[in-house]
């Protein structure tokens, strides 16, 4: 069984001229809002009826979303329509500068959260150490440590 459905269930396929009388002052109010708006006037009482009648916004969605669940787009549609957004992205210059400075940030990130889970805390430079404490500490031999001599060289 096949259920007839009728054209203003899928937006606007047809147009129908409508004559109706207003009163002198309320024509001007509505001529005054819709420049206002700079909408035509088809277009003004069009959004009016549409709100009164409550088809704006929430009905819309829902039957969008009821269209969609009857036809929902395949896996080549979806393969289709991504790679036509990635062929257009890439022709743009900045996308490569801000793809750039998202993998510096990502990599950031990454070594804060790394060494946040090592938990080692914060390192002192040798410069700002406190020489005056421990008191046996011999700093000629720790400052030729930290040169790493002992360690050869590669070539």
């Amino acid at each position: 069984m096949t259920v007839r459905q009728s054209w203003y269930e899928f937006g606007m396929k047809r147009a129908v001229k409508v004559a109706i009388s207003l009163p002198d002052d309320l024509l001007h109010r509505v001529d005054r809002a819709r420049r206002e708006r700079k909408l035509s006037r088809s277009e003004y009482f069009r959004q009016a009826a549409t709100n009164l009648l409550g088809l704006s916004g929430e009905q819309n969605v829902d039957r969008y979303v009821r269209g969609y669940a009857n036809q929902p787009e395949t896996a080549d549609e979806v393969e289709a329509a991504r790679a036509a957004s990635a062929r257009s992205l890439a022709a743009e210059p900045w996308v490569t500068t801000l793809l750039d400075w998202e993998e510096q940030d990502r990599a950031q990130r990454g070594l804060a959260r790394r060494i946040r889970q090592s938990r080692i805390g914060a390192f002192r430079q040798m410069a700002d150490f406190d020489w005056t404490w421990p008191k046996k500490l011999d700093r000629d031999t720790l400052e030729e440590y930290f040169r790493f001599d002992f360690v050869p060289q590669a070539d």
